[in-house]
Order: C-alpha cells, then sequence, then structure tokens
C-alpha cells in the first residue's frame, strides 16, 4: 500500500515523464528488478514479489517486500557452549548468509543462489571463500544440484544430502550438519563449502572427515591444551566403545 501511495501522489506533469525512471527515483528503498519474461513474472509473485506492469510497456516491476513469519537467531538445543555466541540459524536463508557474512567479511565470500524444485522452488544457496575453497568440488556440487528434477524438496537439508553425496552402502556420515554460524564460519576459512537450504536452520558442511563429527564448539574456545585433552578423551572413548563392547 505504501508503494502505491508514492505512486498515487504523483503530479499530472508527473505522470507524463518516463514512468520508469519515476519507479527508480519514487522507491529506492526497496529492491527493484526489471523482467519481460511471463515464468519469471509468476515465479517472482509466487515467493512474495509485488508487480507493476506499465501500460504499453512490455517490461515489468517486480518489487521485493517480503516479510517472513520467523523466529529470532537463539542458540541450538543440540550445539550449547558454556561460552560463545548464543545465535544460531533460522528457517530464513537470508538471515542465515547474514550472520555467516557478519563473522567473515572478507572480499572473497561467495553465496551463489540456486533453485530447486518444479513445483516448490526451494532457495539454496552454495556458501564458499573464493580463493580458499576447491573450485573443482564447488562445480561438482552445483552440477550436483543444477541435476536434481524433483517436484519439491520438503524435508531440505536430508532430502538434499541423499541427492548430492553417493553414500551407498557407507554407514558413516558423508557431510557434516550444524546450527551454529560461528561453526559453519570455521568451517569456510578451513577451505569447506556451506550449502544453505530455506527453511532449513541446518547448514551442510562439505568435505568432511570422521574427525569433524568428533568436534565440539566448546574447544575453539579452551586452551590448545585444554582442547587436544578434551578431543583426546573423546577419541578413547570411541575407540573403547568399538574394542571393548565385544569383549
Amino acid at each position: 500500500m505504501e508503494i502505491l501511495d508514492e505512486l498515487s501522489a504523483l503530479h499530472e506533469m508527473d505522470r507524463k515523464k518516463d514512468f520508469k525512471a519515476l519507479v527508480n527515483q519514487r522507491i529506492i528503498h526497496h529492491s527493484v528488478e526489471k523482467t519481460d519474461l511471463v515464468d519469471e513474472l509468476i515465479r517472482q509473485v509466487f515467493t512474495g514479489l509485488i508487480a507493476i506492469k506499465i501500460d504499453g510497456d512490455s517490461e515489468c516491476f517486480l518489487i521485493d517486500v517480503r516479510t517472513y513469519p520467523g523466529r529470532q537467531p537463539e542458540e541450538p538445543d543440540n550445539e550449547k557452549v558454556v561460552r560463545g555466541s548464543r545465535d544460531g540459524f533460522v528457517e530464513n536463508i537470508i538471515v542465515n548468509t547474514a550472520l555467516t557474512r557478519r563473522r567473515i567479511r572478507d572480499k572473497g565470500i561467495r553465496f551463489e543462489m540456486l533453485e530447486i524444485g518444479e513445483r516448490s522452488k526451494m532457495d539454496v544457496a552454495i556458501g564458499y571463500i573464493e580463493g580458499i575453497a576447491n573450485k573443482e568440488l564447488i562445480d561438482i556440487i552445483k552440477q550436483e544440484i543444477k541435476q536434481i528434477h524433483t517436484d519439491g524438496l520438503v524435508m531440505t537439508d536430508k532430502s538434499l544430502e541423499e541427492y548430492i553425496v553417493k553414500q551407498g552402502f557407507n554407514p558413516y556420515p558423508m557431510v557434516r550438519f550444524t546450527e551454529r554460524a560461528d561453526i559453519a564460519a570455521e568451517h569456510l576459512l578451513e577451505g569447506h563449502i556451506c550449502t544453505y537450504i530455506d527453511t532449513s536452520p541446518s547448514v551442510i558442511i562439505a568435505p568432511s572427515t570422521f574427525f569433524h563429527h568428533t568436534q565440539h564448539a566448546e574447544e575453539y574456545r579452551q586452551s590448545p591444551a585444554a582442547g587436544t585433552m578434551l578431543r583426546f578423551i573423546r577419541f578413547t572413548g570411541i575407540a573403547a566403545s568399538i574394542i571393548l563392547l565385544p569383549l
């Protein structure tokens, strides 16, 4: 309504001028794009954008005024720490990428947006730092995502993992999930690739090894000796559970 009020308040002389220029000048606090494709127009309207069509013009203005219901970033229940940040990922992909970018203010950080689902049109972002991440692995993940043909990706992160990871009969996890923004940022700095899915508070981290699944955020906030000791105790417990239990 605010946009319509702004445009309807134009004087008669202003309306006779270039209407495209007036829209760009008047609607300055919103993201405005132009398109002349009907399919693109329909897709963007279904995602929450509003469209302004000028009589006699082949192009249409798409204005982003979306607001999604959601919760505020809070500490994940399964990754609590004694010391450290208390903000975690939510179900909004824009908020999640912003939480990551807040921690890595580097010109090389990239978030490439893709779309999955013939009907759901789910947004997926591939996050990495250019110059650190493996370019071949980035291309492989993007190619696997582009080859997904399905009506929808309702179960989000787990469904996407099954599409892009050829696990076979391997019982061990091939990727790592996290709901903490600091953990995702730390892995990006180490050269990993994070995949963000809209409506999911979890981020897929790849590649990952067995040792990545034994890490905890608390270790990053301990002294090197204490962190190493905690990890050694954890490895000892894993080995004991494998070797001693059959006995």
